[in-house]
Parts: structure tokens; sequence; C-alpha cells
């Protein structure tokens, strides 16, 4: 979404009405904090389900946490969304105590809280004495708002739950098997020696791709051929930078072996992590690479699965989607602990460096 075309959020209705579409997913269960920065645009979105703050070191671990991560992004203000259906008096004590705590490590820290309850009678603040009604502010209003109709318009969506949003599909036996045959007959033409064969697989990639943009079937034997191309770094480096907008050439120059194929895709991820530059990902792109990078997965062994989760796990990070990326990359340790790239993303991941774009946009002016 381009800084023009984001739609302004005026007012918490209008904030919690965007939260669901802004994450992928219906929260339920959980705390959401989001952060608000310094220059008014909207930062880190973190995820705490309930059932991890009944101890209260925990939930101090869990504030603290929170704080650390609204200072790195420059917060003035974080919004604490509580997402939960329990009733219990003893329940609701703990989740105040819980938000208190928050609120407390975010005083110390010069940033203002505001917390909100999302139940199913209707939305409020968690504790509340005459400024909402009793039973909270209609949750209709939440469908209804300017911000939540121009977020659908672009095509945003929300899955039913957090786990429907982050899971991977899995092909029948029927489109396994004939994947398993496009496999073995690219390593046949690979262990051949065939001079061709990487950049068959380009070729490959972008006929997949182009299949996925225009919704029709992509061959079963056409992923599983993928997988096996995708398990040779060179392949999956020149996929990677195939993402990059202006970076085909240069990946078709890396499957050929040309001597300075090398440099320019290294200048063209700089680009990515760069905020003066700041290469903001093809978003249409990405997704079509998303949905073929997924179907891969779903079709293929898990001798090949590390390559696809992992760009996977990259695009995510590159569309501002931490929960996503960090799914897939333990989705990667599963299959091969010690895969480098997906090592070297989740130091990433952890240090919470962002994609060059967002660093711009949190030092953006505000309109």
């Amino acid at each position: 979404m381009s800084l023009d075309s984001r739609p302004r959020i005026q007012c918490p209705t209008d904030l919690i009405s965007a939260l669901p579409l802004a994450v992928g997913y219906e929260p339920a269960e959980c705390i959401m904090s989001v952060c608000i920065r310094k220059n008014g645009t909207l930062g880190l979105i973190s995820y705490t389900a309930i059932s991890d703050i009944y101890c209260i070191a925990h939930a101090r671990a869990i504030a603290e946490s929170v704080a650390r991560h609204a200072v790195s992004d420059n917060a003035a203000q974080v919004f604490i969304v509580v997402y939960t259906n329990g009733k219990a008096e003893s329940f609701t004590a703990q989740l105040r105590n819980t938000t208190r705590i928050i609120a407390g490590q975010m005083t110390l820290k010069e940033i203002e809280t505001e917390v909100w309850l999302v139940n199913e009678t209707g939305y409020r603040h968690l504790e509340c004495y005459d400024c909402c009604p009793a039973e909270g502010h209609s949750l209709i209003k939440l469908q209804s708002t300017a911000v939540r109709a121009a977020l659908v318009y672009q095509g945003y969506s929300v899955a039913e739950s957090r786990s429907s949003y982050l899971a991977l599909g899995r092909a029948d036996s029927e489109g396994r098997q004939l994947a398993a045959v496009g496999a073995q007959r690219f390593e046949v033409k690979k262990h051949n020696n065939d001079p061709n064969w990487r950049v068959a697989a380009l070729t490959g990639w972008l006929f997949a791709c182009e299949l996925a943009r225009r919704r029709q079937h992509i061959p079963p034997k056409l992923l599983g051929m993928l997988g096996a191309a995708l398990a040779n770094p060179v392949v999956r480096d020149a996929i990677l930078i195939a993402l990059i907008p202006g970076g085909l050439s240069t990946a078709a120059a890396l499957l050929e072996g040309q001597p300075t194929a090398i440099a320019s895709a290294r200048s063209l991820l700089e680009l990515v992590v760069d905020s003066e530059e700041a290469l903001a990902p093809a978003v249409e792109h990405c997704r079509t690479a998303t949905t073929v990078l997924g179907a891969i997965a779903a079709h293929i062994g898990t001798e090949y699965a590390a390559a696809p989760l992992t760009l996977l796990a990259f695009i995510a990070w590159w569309l501002g989607d931490g929960t996503r990326s960090n799914r897939r990359l333990a989705d990667v340790r599963i299959v091969d602990p010690e895969y480098p790239l997906a090592l070297t993303l989740a130091t990433v991941n952890q240090t919470h460096v962002r994609p060059g774009w967002l660093q711009a946009r949190a030092h953006a002016t505000a309109a």
C-alpha cells in the first residue's frame, strides 16, 4: 500500500476495526499490542496468547518485551486490545493485572497506553467507569468504518483464526505422487549434466507464476520439478532475486554463471534493507510467488521443503508480516534445523531488522 493510499486511522474504533485486516486473522483469546509511532504511523503489532499470562512473572517478562519493542519502534502510544469471551471475575482481574503491568512498563518508557476489551457483546475500555456503555459499543460499528472498507477494497482479507492464517495446505496423495515424478525427472536431467537445467528451472518458475496470476491450475509435476530445483542454492537464490523488482535479469545471470551476477545480486539485496533507497516489494508479485511456493511445499517431500519454506519466510518478512515469517522458519527447523539461509533470516527477525521500506515509513512525516 502506498503512503498516499493508506486509510487514515482517526479514533480507537478505526484502529480496532482495522486490526484483524492488519494481522490477517480474527484475533481470539489474546492480547494485541499496537504501536503508534511518534510520526503518527501504525507500527509494530505484537501477539500474546491469554493462556501465556496466568503467571505474573511471565506477564511481567512479556510486558518488558513489548516495551522494548515499542521503544525500538519509536512509539509514542501503545493500544492494548484484549480479545476474550472469558467472564469470570478472577479471569477479568488477571487481565487487568496483566494490562496494568504492560502499561506500567510503558510509563517507565514515557509511552502512553490505552487498553480496550473486545468480547462477544461489544468493545469498550477494559477499565471503564463512565465513558462506555455497560455492554460495550456495538460490534457492528467495527464492521462499518471507512478504514475497514478501504482496506477490504484494497484486497485485504481476514482468516477465521490465527491457526488457519498460518497453516500450509497439503496436497492429496495423487498430487504428491505426480510431484515426485516431476522431481525425479528433474534430478535425472541435473545428474546427466544437462547444461540448461538451471535455466529450465527459472523458465518453469515463471510459467508457474503466470498460471498462479491467472488463477489457473499448476501441474503437480511442474511443482515437483521446482521443488527439486530449489534444493540447489544457486536456483533458490536466483528465484529470491527474481522476486525483487528489476531482478529478473540478474537472476538469469546467476543461473548462467556470469561473473558479475553475484555482485549485482548483493546490490539488489542491499536495496531491500536500505532505508534510504527503500525498495518496496511488488505486493501482487509477492502474493503470486507465495501461492506458487505454498503449492510447492504442499506437494513435495520433506527432503525438498526447506528452500520453499525459507523463501516464504523471506517474502513474509519483506511484506512486514513477522508472524507468518517466524512460523515458516519454525517449519524449516522441523525439516532442516541447520538450513543456513533460514538461520540467517531467523537472526534478522530476532534482532528486529525491518525491510528498508518499513524503516523509511517509520521515519516519514505523517500527513
